[in-house]
């Protein structure tokens, strides 16, 4: 039997181990001091995330307000916009160093299936700390509706899980590239609000650049590792290892999550259709 970080594994199944996960061996892109800090994930450590984004918000809404470059009451707003586009920015960059690791087998969906990564557990403490802090804007403010609440607490729940039990890690790196099409609609939004002409070369632009990434990260990635988790039967002793209640959880989120993930591409459809069809058809009304 070969013991790994979290989980006991044979030649047929996975078994739970009651000891936390620990560090994996061998370098990242994380400073050596700073590895220790992610080898074993807490409820301390996304709260101080959380902090930080918080204070990050805050920063900004003073900042605005000292500018005057928006309405007091939409300061809120574009301050966790600017938050949104920072946490996105971060999450994508250090998923695409770890995906860049691919090649010497160092990070793969088969070994984070039973082990805990430092950079990894990173990149879903950025990210999950940041879904909690927008979860509670959401609920200061409700500025999106439920459906991001809803999609926030799928993922949360999910996170959270796997990473206090030490098991489906490689997810963490996936949702990170999904937050790369999310520069592109805060921009969009930026747009927008500005006002900038929905026909001009920018505007159409950006418009394409979310499209193409919504789709390559949010429905074509996401999808592909959905289905060989659900129809690829050598994962799921691994994933059923887990306390049987907890289980359930990532088995529900995830497909409730890409379900969103897909609505939310039909609008983006939806909304490129009106600006390239309709929006071409007013212009040539004003001319």
């Amino acid at each position: 039997k070969k013991r790994s970080r979290g989980f006991q594994e044979d030649s047929r199944s996975f078994k739970l181990l009651p000891r936390p996960p620990r560090a994996m061996a061998g370098s990242g892109f994380l400073p050596a001091e700073v590895r220790g800090y992610f080898a074993a994930p807490s409820a301390t450590l996304f709260a101080v995330g959380t902090a930080s984004w918080v204070l990050y918000h805050l920063a900004w809404c003073g900042a605005l307000k000292a500018l005057r470059c928006f309405e007091p009451k939409v300061v809120p707003v574009v301050a966790n916009r600017i938050v949104s586009t920072t946490c996105a920015v971060l999450t994508s960059f250090f998923s695409f160093l770890l995906f860049n690791q691919l090649e010497n087998n160092r990070y793969s969906t088969q070994h984070l299936m039973r082990a805990m990564d430092p950079e990894t557990v990173f990149c879903g403490t950025v990210l999950l700390s940041y879904l909690l802090f927008d979860t509670l804007f959401e609920l200061r403010y409700f500025t999106s509706g439920w459906s991001n609440v809803v999609h926030h607490a799928a993922f949360l729940a999910m996170g959270m899980i796997n990473a206090h039990y030490g098991y489906m890690q490689f997810f963490f790196a996936i949702l990170g590239l999904t937050e790369t099409s999310t520069v592109f609609l805060n921009i969009r939004w930026l747009f927008h609000r500005i006002k900038v002409p929905e026909t001009s070369a920018w505007y159409l632009a950006n418009g394409i650049a979310l499209m193409l990434s919504f789709f390559i990260f949010r429905v074509a990635l996401m999808g592909a590792i959905l289905y060989q988790l659900f129809f690829t039967s050598n994962w799921w002793p691994a994933l059923t290892a887990a306390p049987a209640p907890l289980v359930m959880v990532p088995i529900a989120a995830l497909p409730v999550a890409y379900a969103m993930n897909v609505f939310w591409f039909g609008k983006i459809l939806f909304i490129a259709f009106g600006t390239l069809v309709l929006g071409d058809r007013k212009l040539q009304k004003q001319q």
